[in-house]
């Protein structure tokens, strides 16, 4: 197995998940969906030759696990909202005893929605950045009906929705 390829291959694991193949490939611009899913096939079946392959089966399920958090925090936070007719107004968010006085319960609202619409994080960010003059969030470029952005299939709250 070339050195090269196999590190892009574990990395794109990493960061979509070992069966996600297809966001594997559009990684790759070099290969196909179909030369890609043989790779992996390759891959899995050969991977004990490769020198340091614990190193990488590590890495591979330390990012499945940040995927599962991920989801598991998405799923958590769609249910919450589930609760509330409209949760643009009606949600209700308890504050510890030191609560901060960055923003106003009013603005927390905002983000946790638009956290469960989006998702969070770098990639969820990327959603609007390319869309919007201004880095910050906007109301008017999330919703154009004919935008579609392509994100990662374990970011379920925002996968390949037009937005």
């Amino acid at each position: 197995m070339d050195v090269g390829h196999t590190h892009t291959h574990t990395h794109r694991c990493e960061r979509y998940g070992r069966n996600d193949l297809e966001h594997i490939a559009l990684e790759v611009d070099t290969k196909t969906e179909e030369e890609v899913r043989e790779y992996a096939t390759s891959f899995w079946q050969r991977f004990q030759e490769l020198v340091e392959f614990e190193k990488y089966i590590r890495n591979i399920e330390r990012g499945e696990q940040k995927i599962q958090r991920y989801n598991d925090i998405m799923q958590a936070l769609a249910a919450k909202l589930d609760r509330y007719k409209n949760p643009w107004k009606d949600l209700k968010i308890m504050y510890g005893p030191n609560k901060g006085k960055g923003f106003t319960e009013e603005e927390d609202r905002f983000m946790v929605c638009k956290i469960n619409k989006l998702g969070y994080g770098v990639a969820a960010l990327s959603l609007c950045v390319p869309l919007c003059p201004s880095v910050s969030l906007c109301a008017p470029c999330h919703t154009r009906p004919s935008r579609r952005v392509m994100v990662p299939s374990w970011q379920a709250g925002a996968a390949n929705a037009p937005v």
